[in-house]
C-alpha cells in the first residue's frame, strides 16, 4: 500500500523494519534463562525481504516504519500548498508550512525551499473534502484527517488533508492543530512509516500538540537521507528484485526458532514480531495467520483489529471477520450486534422478516409492533432518527433510558454539541451550571475564549462580551485606560453617568474627587457647584466664593473690610 493516511483512530502501524541494523525497540527482550543470543542473521534472504517489501506490504496490516525502496533521490526539495483551506489566513498556512518542513529541515540532510507555483513543487499539500486519490474516502470530521504518497508511489509527496476538519492554529488547541497533522504527513511524503514510539510524530494517532520531533523520528529520517552535518550516513539503498510472497522469506541459512513459518531474521527486521513466540501478542491467532491469512495486526495484544467492538479471539470463536467491522453486511458492527442489540453479525436478518438488521427498528422481533416512549403510536410509524448510529431511534434511546436529553429536544445528548469536549451536551453544561453562558449564545463561555469568539482583556475568565462597559466602547471598564479617580475600578465617566457619583460640575468627574482641591472653605460642596447655586457669594464671578478669594489672596478686602472683594466694594456700597 504506497499512500499512508493518518485517521488518528482507526489506522494502526504495528511493526517496524530496520535498516543496516536493528532500531531502537524492534528487538523483544530475550526469555528467561535463555542462551540464544538474539542477533538479527544479515542473510540473503533478509536483504531480498527488506529490498521486495514494497511488493508485498499491500495489505490493511501497515508493518513497515520506512521502506528502502522509497525515498528521494535528490536532497533539495521544493513544496507548496495547492488550495489553502478556509477559515484560516492563507498566510499563515504557509508560515506552518514553512515552519513544519523545518523541523524536518534541521533533522536530515534533506533542504526545502518553497515554490513559486504548486504546478512544479516536488511537495504538494492539497486540501480536499473527498479523497478521491486513493482506496479510502475522507470520512467526515473526526476520521480520516489526511492521506499522502511515498516518494516512490505513483503520486510521489502528494499530501491530501481533509478540508472539513475543523482545523486549528496555535494558541488554541481546539479540535485538530494543523501543523501537528502537516508535520505527521510531511513524514510519510519522505518516506516514513508509522511508528511505535511513544511520542513520536509518527505515531498513528492524534495525541494533541506536538512542537519538535523525537529522538525515533529523527533516527527514523536519517537511516533515510543522513544527518544534515554528515555524521550520520543513509542506510544504503538495495536493488529491488522480484520475490515471492512468502515463500522467499526463509532459507536454510535463516532459523526459525518459534516454528510460526517465518524466519527469525524476517520478525526481527521486518516484521517486529517475537522470533521466539509464535503467538507474539498472545491473542491465540499465531503470527504466521496473522500476518498472511488474517491480515491483522501481529502485534495488538489481545486488541481488536478491525475495531468492531470484538475481539480477535472472539471472532475466530464465533466466525466473523477478523479484519471486516460488519462480516454480514447488514449495517451494524460486529460488536454492536453480539455485544448490544442481540443480533447474529453472521445473519443479515436475524428475525428473518425480509428487512436486515440495520434498517429494522426491531430485529429481534418479527412483526411485533412496538410503543417504547408510550405515546400510543407503533414507533414503527414515527419518523426514525438515529443519530448516534446505534440501531435505535432517538426517542426509543431517551425513553428507555440509553441516552441521556437534558434539554427535553427529542436529541440524545450524545448527539449535541459539545465544544469543550467533557462528554456532556453543550446546552447541558449551561443548564446545569457547569459551565457559564453570559452572552446567552447557548456556547460555553470557555468555548467562546478558545474559539477566540470573545476576547478576554483581563484573562479572568469571562469573556470580555460580558463584563461591564459602563460607556459601551466594547472595551471593559477593567480594560480602560480611562481616569478612576476614586480607585473603585469603573471609570469616572460611568461614575457619573451611572448616578453612582454626585457631578454637580457637569465636567464628568465624581464630586468627591473635586472636592480635594476645590473645596476652599471646607463645607464639602465643590466651590463653583456652591456659587452657582447661590449658596455663596462671587461678585467678581470667578466661580470661587468671595471668602476665598479674600483668604487665598487673589482679591483684596482693605479699603473697608467687610467680607466683600475690594474690586467689587465701592464705598462699603454694594
Amino acid at each position: 500500500m504506497t499512500a499512508r493516511r493518518i485517521s488518528f483512530v482507526v489506522v494502526l502501524a504495528v511493526g517496524v523494519v530496520g535498516l543496516a541494523g536493528l532500531q531502537s525497540g524492534c528487538m523483544p527482550d530475550p526469555p528467561p534463562d535463555d542462551p540464544q543470543p538474539r542477533v538479527a542473521v544479515q542473510s540473503e534472504c533478509a536483504q531480498l525481504a527488506i529490498a521486495c517489501y514494497d511488493g508485498f506490504a499491500r495489505t490493511p496490516v501497515d508493518l513497515a516504519c520506512f521502506r528502502p525502496t522509497s525515498r528521494w533521490p535528490k536532497e533539495n526539495l521544493t513544496w507548496s500548498i495547492a488550495n489553502p483551506v478556509s477559515g484560516i489566513d492563507t498566510a499563515r498556512q504557509f508560515e506552518i508550512a514553512e515552519q513544519m518542513f523545518g523541523l524536518w529541515d534541521a533533522a536530515c540532510s534533506l533542504d526545502f525551499e518553497r515554490a513559486a507555483s504548486a504546478d512544479n513543487a516536488d511537495i504538494v499539500i492539497h486540501f480536499d473534502p473527498d479523497d478521491d486519490n486513493g482506496a479510502f474516502p475522507f470520512d467526515g470530521p473526526g476520521g480520516y484527517l489526511g492521506l499522502s504518497y511515498f516518494p516512490g508511489s505513483p503520486q510521489p509527496g502528494q499530501i491530501y488533508l481533509s478540508s472539513i476538519e475543523n482545523w486549528t492554529v496555535p494558541p488554541s488547541e481546539v479540535e485538530y492543530l494543523l501543523s501537528v497533522v502537516m508535520l505527521h504527513e510531511i513524514g510519510h511524503a519522505l518516506g516514513l512509516e508509522h511508528s511505535l514510539v511513544a511520542g513520536a510524530v509518527m505515531r498513528p494517532s492524534y495525541r494533541g500538540p506536538i512542537s519538535e520531533l523525537a529522538a525515533g523520528d529523527i533516527d527514523a529520517i536519517q537511516r533515510l537521507y543522513g544527518s544534515e552535518d554528515g555524521s550520520v550516513e543513509p542506510a544504503p539503498f538495495v536493488e529491488l528484485q522480484e520475490c515471492d510472497m512468502p515463500a522467499a522469506l526463509t532459507s536454510e541459512d535463516d532459523p526459525d526458532s518459534d516454528g510460526d513459518g517465518i524466519a527469525d531474521t524476517i520478525e526481527l527486521l521486518v516484521l517486529g514480531t517475537d522470533p521466539f513466540s509464535g503467538d507474539s501478542d498472545e491473542d491465540d491467532v499465531n503470527d504466521f495467520d496473522e500476518i498472511f491469512v488474517f491480515r491483522t495486526p501481529p502485534m495488538a495484544f489481545g486488541r481488536d483489529a478491525d475495531n468492531d467492538g470484538l475481539p480477535d479471539q472472539k471472532e475466530l470463536e464465533i466466525g466473523t471477520g477478523l479484519n471486516n467491522p460488519d462480516t454480514d453486511a447488514d449495517g451494524l458492527r460486529d460488536g454492536f450486534e453480539v455485544n448490544i442489540v442481540g443480533t447474529d453479525p453472521l445473519n443479515p436478518d436475524t428475525d428473518g422478516d425480509g428487512f436486515i438488521d440495520g434498517l429494522d427498528k426491531w430485529p429481534l422481533f418479527a412483526g411485533l409492533p412496538k410503543d417504547c416512549n408510550q405515546n400510543q403510536i407503533d414507533d414503527r410509524d414515527e419518523p426514525f432518527r438515529d443519530c448516534n448510529e446505534n440501531g435505535i431511534a432517538d426517542f426509543c434511546d431517551i425513553a428507555l433510558g440509553t441516552s441521556e436529553d437534558c434539554t427535553d429536544d427529542g436529541l440524545p445528548d450524545e448527539c449535541g454539541p459539545d465544544c469543550n469536549g467533557n462528554g456532556v451536551e453543550d446546552s447541558c453544561d449551561i443548564l446545569n451550571g457547569d459551565s457559564g453562558d453570559c452572552n446567552q449564545n447557548r456556547v460555553p463561555d470557555e468555548c467562546d475564549l478558545a474559539a477566540m469568539i470573545d476576547g478576554d482583556c483581563d484573562q479572568n475568565g469571562v469573556p470580555d462580551g460580558c463584563q461591564p462597559d459602563c460607556d459601551n466602547n466594547n472595551i471593559p471598564d477593567a480594560c480602560q485606560d480611562a481616569p478612576d479617580c476614586n480607585g473603585n475600578g469603573v471609570p469616572d465617566v460611568c461614575d457619573v453617568l451611572d448616578g453612582f457619583s454626585e457631578d454637580c460640575d457637569f465636567n464628568l468627574r465624581p464630586d468627591e474627587c473635586d472636592l480635594i482641591f476645590n473645596d476652599c472653605n471646607g463645607n464639602d460642596v465643590v466651590d463653583k457647584c456652591e456659587v452657582r447655586a447661590g449658596d455663596v457669594p462671587d461678585c467678581n464671578e470667578n466661580l470661587v466664593p468671595d471668602e476665598c478669594d479674600i483668604a487665598g489672596g487673589t482679591s483684596l478686602d482693605i479699603e473697608i473690610p467687610n467680607g466683600i472683594p475690594d474690586e467689587c466694594d465701592f464705598g462699603g456700597l454694594p
